[in-house]
């Protein structure tokens, strides 16, 4: 373990500590019932409980290896002690599942306080029941809006032109700032040069509610017209929020790490590569033919990028578990989970487990051949139920698109070997230097 991580470790124990000393008080083992069915497991050490080896294990290359190891010991649902809070931690896909699906009756969210800090109290990520029912519908519908996908679509083309000037003159990139710098350009145009009539169509209706108080009577009581424009104020600002902050923290981020990851992943299977370049090129040569231009729908619509986009996805784990704290004594499956613990669903646990996934460690997008519609309980890069992520479709549609252009457009070699690492975030841990040279068709 190199100085850097043993610092990050001495700042996290304790920043930890101090927290944990409140957090003990809150929640205690004594509060169980004595005939209550806990998962087995362990507390770890007084005070920190298993934190240490939690935390370090994410600086692994195999950083599911804290997952695997308990539960080899204690089976697919066991409990721990992460930050001096017991914890329930589920790889099993069914538990995840029901925890996945609740209402918000029994589970609600449970993310650190800095989640929080950065993204708002009243973030949709905070938001329970029907609040947050409300505001991620809207978020899902105008994310995967048809204007919204041919807009995107289109910005990335462009983008990836610009790429293409800069890096002829270049000896070698780094793919991973190269990626963040298009995926960035795109956020700021559509942040900041929305087109009336299109993307904006969602807000529009409350819009029109707000100017309707620039004269009027001013009376703010319930049901007058300030009354009703104030409202739709407080609704528009909340939307373009959302919207604002799933681009800048899921766009600005999951789209360019994965993209990278996919072109990691194929620099080391020759034939997935010629695979995917030979699909994409006939694409590619239809619309030089046809003289039309692209279309969102046509970029999703090939069959092997999903796969290398899904496989991508199982294997890079952006989003490795969620948190949930139970509101309720509830039994899952013959576990119980008791008021006030948390529970963590492993997604990463699941995508690579060797009961589910042949040889889930390898890139094999091959695997998905044939698989039709996905089980979801298997496989839940973007989360589930109703907090299934909102811009799902989008982000896939993104990595399409840059991987369309760049596989057509070059070819490449790693210019020094380059490694992944899993913390605080996934990310090429060199920025991934690569070596560029353009094709022909």
């Amino acid at each position: 373990m190199d100085w850097q991580v043993g610092i990050s470790l001495v700042v996290i124990i304790f920043s930890c500590f101090l927290w944990l000393v409140k957090g003990r008080r809150q929640t205690s083992y004594d509060t169980i019932r004595k005939d209550a069915k806990i998962p087995n497991g362990t507390n770890g050490l007084p005070l920190l409980g298993e934190t240490l080896e939690f935390m370090a294990s994410n600086y692994t290359t195999t950083h599911v290896s804290f997952m695997r190891k308990r539960r080899s010991l204690y089976g697919k649902v066991f409990r721990s002690n992460i930050l001096g809070r017991p914890i329930i931690m589920s790889t099993d896909p069914e538990v995840n599942k029901i925890v996945l699906q609740d209402d918000g009756r029994t589970f609600v969210p449970s993310y650190p306080r800095t989640v929080v800090a950065v993204m708002g109290e009243t973030s949709i990520l905070s938001m329970t029941g029907d609040q947050h029912k409300k505001y991620h519908g809207i978020v899902a519908k105008f994310l995967k809006a048809v204007p919204v996908m041919e807009r995107v679509a289109k910005e990335i083309e462009q983008s990836m032109e610009l790429a293409f000037r800069r890096w002829k003159d270049k000896p070698q990139i780094y793919l991973q700032d190269e990626i963040n710098q298009i995926t960035f350009e795109i956020l700021v145009r559509m942040l900041l040069g929305i087109d009336p009539g299109q993307e904006m169509d969602l807000v529009r209706t409350e819009f029109y509610e707000l100017i309707k108080a620039i004269i009027c009577i001013p009376v703010k009581f319930p049901g007058t017209t300030l009354y009703k424009s104030m409202k739709s104020k407080e609704k528009m600002v909340e939307l373009i929020k959302e919207i604002i902050r799933y681009k800048v923290e899921k766009g600005q981020d999951s789209v360019p790490m994965i993209t990278t990851l996919a072109i990691k992943y194929l620099t080391d299977h020759p034939a997935a590569i010629k695979q995917l370049r030979e699909e994409n090129l006939e694409l590619k040569r239809q619309k030089i033919q046809s003289g039309e231009p692209y279309t969102w729908s046509e970029y999703t619509s090939l069959p092997f990028t999903q796969n290398v986009i899904n496989e991508t996805l199982r294997m890079a784990n952006i989003v490795n578990a969620v948190w949930r704290r139970c509101l309720k004594d509830v039994e899952i499956k013959g576990y119980l989970i008791p008021k006030g613990w948390c529970i963590m669903t492993s997604f990463s646990s699941v995508h690579l487990d060797e009961e589910i996934y042949e040889d889930p460690f390898k890139f094999n997008p091959w695997r998905w051949e044939g698989k039709g519609q996905l089980n979801q309980n298997n496989f839940t890069p973007f989360g589930g139920g109703q907090r299934l992520c909102p811009g799902y479709h989008l982000a896939k549609m993104e990595i399409a698109v840059i991987l369309h252009h760049f596989i057509t457009g070059f070819s490449w070699v790693e210019a020094e070997p380059d490694t992944v690492t899993t913390f605080p975030r996934v990310r090429m841990k060199k920025k991934f230097p690569v070596i560029v040279s353009p094709i022909s068709d």
